[in-house]
């Protein structure tokens, strides 16, 4: 059976993209939740004749790594860790000013070349600190999600090589500039092109909003050790946003356009604070078109207005060679 560790501390360090699986030190706390589970696949040989249970310690362990979930409030300064494990590696924030832009764009025909992270957990009994190292992590898929009058809520599944006993890195401190994304500021642009993405805003309509990334990066064969050597990037990409609309007019008009299976331009975008001559922003653009089955529905209700439910599913638009793209303005010109 699978350890479970409820983890009360974790930070990261970036390994060098040519020597992904290196330990690293850590160099920054994430102020979020990871819980632990040590995966350890074992076979143990049939059963000897004439004997009821198997002989003890004649096990062998074929198979060994770490899976972690991540939750925490979505932040400007966070989000560019999990994209950077999983949609697109190796990127730096942009300009000259104080603000800096970080661009992922996922692209379906390419290897996302993820940057990798060793992570460092701490739980403890009260007394004892028990502290672990986990290399060669990167992000298999996220979640984001809105409810009005909250912060946005991400959650991240991750994988690494191994878990060891190690020692953590000391000296770093609890970030306190860290800055939610809020709900209630996330606005909604739906247009019939990528390019004109963000052109016809869709205000106060919205309720809540959910999207689910798969990002097709899975582990490895196993290597002689039992630990996988090498990321792989599969064909199990998914784009999945699920929005529930108060029912009004421009709910009524996309309605209308989901019966002939129309692709749909979906610009997400929350807006942080000032920052040089910007703002901090998280902006999410997809092209997507209704989900299987789904016809803007079911209706519902909400404080004695009714609603209606929007799935789409990502999918490659062959005029802009476009799936999704996620961008992100915050202060750091590189990931610490």
């Amino acid at each position: 059976m699978p350890t479970i560790y409820p983890m009360r501390l974790a930070q990261r360090g970036k390994e060098s993209i040519v020597a992904r699986g290196t330990p690293v030190a850590a160099t920054r706390r994430w102020i979020g939740d990871l819980e632990l589970t040590e995966i350890s696949k074992i076979y143990r040989p049939s059963y000897p004749v004439g004997v009821l249970v198997p002989y003890g310690g004649n096990s062998i362990v074929v198979a060994r790594g770490a899976e972690m979930s991540y939750s925490s409030d979505l932040t400007f300064e966070e989000f560019p860790d999990f994209l950077a494990m999983g949609i697109l590696g190796d990127q730096t924030g942009a300009g000259g000013g104080a603000d800096k832009t970080w661009t992922f764009l996922f692209d379906p025909d390419d290897d996302a070349a993820p940057d990798t992270f060793t992570v460092e957990a701490v739980n403890d009994d009260g007394t004892t600190k028990y502290e672990r190292e986990i290399e060669y992590v990167f992000c298999k898929s996220f979640n984001i999600s809105r409810t009005i009058g909250e912060a946005m809520k991400f959650k991240a599944s991750l994988v690494g090589r191994q878990v060891t006993d190690s020692t953590l890195t000391g000296g770093i401190g609890v970030p306190t500039a860290w800055e939610p994304a809020l709900g209630d500021k996330l606005s909604l642009a739906i247009d019939d092109t990528w390019a004109d993405l963000g052109v016809t805003p869709k205000a106060g309509i919205m309720v809540d909003m959910n999207l689910d990334v798969t990002t097709g990066l899975v582990p490895g064969p196993p290597s002689s050790t039992g630990v996988f050597s090498a990321y792989r990037f599969g064909q199990g990409a998914k784009f999945e946003l699920t929005m529930l609309f108060e029912f009004t007019s421009v709910a009524d008009a996309e309605q209308e356009k989901s019966r002939d299976r129309s692709k749909r331009f979906v610009r997400l975008e929350v807006l942080g604070s000032a920052l040089g001559g910007g703002t901090k922003k998280i902006t999410i653009d997809l092209c997507g078109e209704h989900a299987e089955g789904s016809l803007m529905g079911p209706f519902g209700e909400r404080e004695g207005q009714d609603t209606l439910e929007m799935k789409l599913e990502g999918v490659y638009d062959i005029t802009s060679s476009k799936v999704a793209q996620f961008v992100v303005v915050n202060s750091f010109a590189a990931i610490p």
